[in-house]
């Protein structure tokens, strides 16, 4: 037997003024599958159209458009199953982002400005400030955050959209795959050790170090994110 859906709460994504119905689901349904790891194996619509609020319609496009960009699986009769994660499916996704952010954080080394090295380094002492032996929601959010504002100022400063446009078909699925290692104590603690490294690197413009650093800290994340992928 399915578990069944337990959302605690509202969910947090907000409407935008005009958005259609099929978005707002489509936001909702993605935060669900983003940022929860207890989900049932299949999602029904009835039940997401149930706790959105909505018609089955908006969440059947929904679910059908997350289904294309691969963080769903159409089951026939059955509903929409969560694809479980791999290691091949790992193995594949981080070899992509060594390449593309290792990249990403060469070019960034000549590039960055002073302002946005400045909001990274805040990112990393923010992160640098929790306690490694805590993994509330809270905390694990503000790493998350924290996390992002790292790689996507990297990204920018590096002043190559075609990098990110690279990245762009499979971000929501690494974001999916990073959920399992960003709850692991001892990846918490070794990124936050590669994202000073990382920094320093920029800090002293070094494209090479910057370049090794970010491949170093990637394939760590990939290390300790296949152990928990059966």
């Amino acid at each position: 037997m399915l578990k069944q859906l337990a959302l605690n709460g509202p969910l947090t994504a907000k409407a935008n003024g005009g958005s259609r119905l099929t978005d707002v689901a489509y936001e909702r349904i993605k935060e669900l599958l983003l940022t929860r790891d207890d989900l049932p194996e299949v999602l029904s619509e009835q039940v997401l159209a149930t706790h959105l609020g909505f018609s089955k319609t908006p969440v059947r496009e929904a679910l059908y458009r997350l289904s294309q960009e691969g963080l769903l699986r159409l089951i026939p009769r059955r509903g929409y199953l969560v694809p479980e994660v791999t290691q091949t499916d790992v193995r594949h996704l981080f070899e992509l982002r060594e390449a593309v952010e290792g990249m990403a954080a060469r070019l960034a080394a000549d590039r960055i400005r002073d302002d946005e090295l400045h909001e990274i380094e805040e990112a990393v002492n923010r992160a640098g400030d929790l306690r490694d032996d805590v993994e509330d929601a809270e905390t694990l959010a503000v790493l998350r955050h924290c996390n992002e504002i790292v790689h996507g100022g990297i990204m920018c400063a590096a002043g190559n959209p075609r990098l990110e446009q690279a990245l762009a078909p499979i971000r929501d699925q690494i974001k999916r795959v990073l959920m399992v290692s960003l709850g692991m104590r001892g990846q918490i603690r070794g990124g936050r050790i590669e994202h000073v490294e990382i920094l320093h690197a920029l800090q002293r413009r070094d494209p090479d170090g910057a370049d090794a650093a970010m491949r170093a800290h990637i394939r760590a994340t990939y290390q300790h994110t296949v152990r928990r992928v059966r």
